[in-house]
């Protein structure tokens, strides 16, 4: 396995009534890229500490009053502005 460096990747998916606000507000992801030189296989590691991805994919701020929510919520906890 030879090592690729480090990339970002994009965190969130594109829907067809939210477009891509989804991929803007829920940021990325740094992960080191492997490749298998004999079978084309990728693999992919995080860089950063398994407690610290938790804490950061689990909550996020609310883009109209920055409150912390649930990346799974579907309206703000403190103003109600929708998020999906």
């Amino acid at each position: 396995m030879s090592s690729l460096g480090i990339q970002k990747l994009q965190l969130g998916q594109a829907t067809v009534w939210g477009g891509a606000w989804d991929h803007i507000v829920s940021g990325s992801l740094e992960t080191e890229v492997f490749l298998c030189q004999s079978c084309g296989k990728l693999e992919f590691f995080a860089v950063r500490p398994q407690d610290e991805l938790a804490q950061d994919l689990v909550q996020a701020p609310c883009p109209e009053c920055g409150a912390m929510h649930d990346f799974d919520d579907a309206r703000c906890p403190a103003c109600g502005k929708r998020l999906l």
